[in-house]
């Protein structure tokens, strides 16, 4: 054993042991070995050839398989890192999520104010304000700033238009306070030109109520903030084509759950989070579409854990699904998601209660859901998620194309469509 690993690397370590001892740990770990003779004597030997992952402590953390796609193999030891050190987030997925969607409020809100003060100036001839010329130098800029920041998805920018939003912020607020008389005009640099604190402004020879302005802004702030909002559901819904095109193999792992024939001429792969009230809502409609047609349409269950507690769900669904308890078991978890699945406080006694009301075996399942092949499976569908960039739940696919457009009418209609009805 030593002269083989150091074919390898001298910091390998390798293990062995009589043959009692290597069957025990090769059962436990779910491993697979044959000898094989071999002409003229000798052996050869069939096994496993993955690599398991342990941290500094001893306990296992994943698996990387065979000829493994080098990036993804590098997302896997990415993902568990952190879990070395017990400081991995279990919402990482939904909180780059949450970051990106304040950015994209942020540009929308700085793209309004620009269009607005634009349209008030030039084109309803509106001579700005010394304070208003000031606000604008520091808002222009950010609109370009966040605007490619949103497009490079790039959630760091944010501290980059602090550096405009924050003074450009402090003077709207001097604005605000001087127009409602808190600060005096005599105190302002507003002495020549138009007031910083007249209530009326003079646009295109008459004389305009700021009121009247104000509402005549937010239309055009209305205005921009549904065209983004359209911009970027278009801009989400095709890089969610483009990322599911390029990686086609990976969105069915022969390990996952998969409910239905395997030669159906519909596959729907869905990413799910036990912890999801969307995932939990979709689940009737999914068993339905799967009820009318037996023997045209597969379900693929794949994992996206981005709650807290969600993992240890998903390890005893999987727990069940080895007891052959999944959908039982899966409908109990829905049914009683009200109850633990509060977000940032879940109470996975409840999840454990509703399973063994289901049917399933606790002191086998709390055994089952530590194995090697469940906290593979795991971690597997955690790095597809990464690597299709799913930042939601539920995430379907139907026949390798996303379903982008999330209500229920739709869904049914891309399935039917899929089936040729």
């Amino acid at each position: 054993m030593a002269e083989y690993v150091s074919w390898f690397s001298d910091d390998i370590t390798g293990l062995t042991g009589d043959a009692d001892e290597m069957a025990e740990m090769t059962a436990a770990w779910g491993v697979y070995t044959r000898k094989v003779p071999i002409d003229g004597g000798g052996y050869n030997v069939d096994h496993t050839a993955s690599v398991f992952m342990l941290d500094r402590d001893g306990r296992f953390f994943g698996t990387i398989a065979y000829e493994e796609d080098r990036e993804i193999a590098f997302t896997k030891v990415r993902l568990e890192r952190p879990q070395m050190n017990e400081t991995k987030d279990n919402t990482q997925g939904s909180h780059r999520q949450d970051t990106w969607i304040w950015l994209f409020v942020a540009w929308l809100l700085a793209l309004a104010a620009t269009l607005g003060a634009i349209f008030i100036g030039e084109v309803m001839g509106q001579t700005p304000c010394v304070l208003c010329w000031y606000q604008r130098i520091f808002m222009f800029p950010l609109t370009f700033v966040l605007g490619l920041a949103c497009i490079a998805v790039e959630t760091r920018a944010a501290k980059y238009g602090l550096v405009l939003a924050v003074p450009g912020g402090l003077i709207a607020g001097w604005h605000v306070m001087l127009f409602y008389g808190v600060i005096s005009e005599a105190i302002a640099p507003c002495t020549q030109g138009v007031s910083c604190a007249d209530a009326e402004m003079t646009i295109s020879g008459e004389l305009m109520n700021r009121r009247a302005l104000v509402i005549g802004t937010s239309v055009v702030a209305v205005a921009a903030m549904a065209g983004g909002t359209y911009l970027y559901n278009v801009n989400m819904a095709r890089q969610a084509v483009m990322l599911a095109n390029e990686n086609t193999d990976i969105l069915v792992r022969p390990t996952s759950p998969s409910i239905g024939p395997d030669d159906a001429r519909v596959t729907i792969v869905e990413f799910l989070d036990p912890a999801c009230e969307a995932c939990r809502a979709f689940y009737p409609v999914v068993k339905q579409i799967l009820d009318e047609n037996p023997e045209d349409v597969r379900l693929v269950v794949r994992y996206a854990p981005f709650h807290d507690g969600s993992e240890e769900a998903v390890a005893i669904l999987e727990a069940a699904r080895v007891q052959d308890l999944y959908i039982p078991v899966m409908e109990a978890v829905f049914a009683s998601q009200p109850m633990w699945a509060a977000h940032g406080n879940p109470n996975m006694a409840l999840a454990w209660s509703a399973a063994e009301g289901a049917g399933l075996d606790l002191e086998r399942a709390r055994s089952e859901m530590r194995s090697p092949a469940i906290v593979a499976l795991i971690n597997q569908d955690k790095a597809d998620v990464e690597q299709l960039e799913i930042q939601q739940t539920p995430t379907f696919y139907i026949n390798g194309q996303p379903l982008t457009e999330y209500d229920f009418d739709r869904f049914d209609e891309q399935v039917h469509e899929a089936l040729g009805n």
